[in-house]
């Protein structure tokens, strides 16, 4: 049986990046949904089907479950629409979760915590690696090809951060990364969630 508008609830708070990727995959599928905003004393995001007790706590496993439950709403293409494309994906999604997300936080949401040579190291890592990223987007609009994806997606919350600090901000200057943040950034499920976002931290 299908869902009914609102039988799908997201908890969490608009700051926390785990809640924007979901989010965003939500707005991008074109699935209503209730945000109960709050704390739930972790970073993950809790998705549930409300009247059941299962539900979703992890963002990326959460935004592929969303993907394969609503598959014929929204962006179909979010999670590939066949084999091939959906290996692509996943392979980005491999190197954003193992490779981009730790240097990220390091840089972000951790860098009063750290020390100097952690975030030296950190940013010789994520430079090292947008030059992987602008060699790739050279070849192909988005990351995992021509169609914007989850790939793409679960990159939004960290480089939304990085591009608004002095040193990490220049990471994505070259020409395709560029182009590629400008193009992703003003998607209106982005758009959308920015708007959320800033709603919420008026009233806390």
């Amino acid at each position: 049986m299908s869902l009914s508008p609102f039988n799908l609830k997201v908890v969490g708070i608009p700051t926390n990046i785990d809640l924007a990727r979901v989010m965003t995959c939500l707005f991008e599928k074109d699935v209503e949904f209730r945000h109960i905003p709050g704390s739930i004393g972790r970073r993950f995001a809790v998705v549930q089907e409300i009247g059941k007790t299962d539900f979703c706590y992890e963002s990326r496993s959460t935004c592929k479950y969303v993907c394969e439950k609503f598959s014929e709403k929204g962006n179909r293409e979010l999670y590939g629409r066949n084999p091939l494309a959906k290996k692509s994906i996943e392979e980005w999604m491999k190197m954003e979760e193992e490779r981009f997300d730790s240097p990220s936080r390091i840089l972000t949401y951790y860098k009063g915590l750290n020390s100097f040579s952690m975030r030296k190291m950190s940013l010789e890592e994520l430079g090292e690696m947008m030059e992987i990223y602008e060699n790739t987007l050279g070849k192909s609009r988005y990351l995992a090809g021509d169609e914007f994806t989850l790939a793409d997606l679960f990159h939004l919350p960290h480089v939304h951060g990085l591009d608004n600090i002095t040193d990490t901000a220049p990471l994505f200057a070259s020409p395709n990364l560029s182009r590629w943040w400008n193009d992703i950034s003003s998607r209106h499920s982005w758009m959308k969630l920015l708007q959320i976002r800033q709603e919420y931290l008026k009233r806390n």
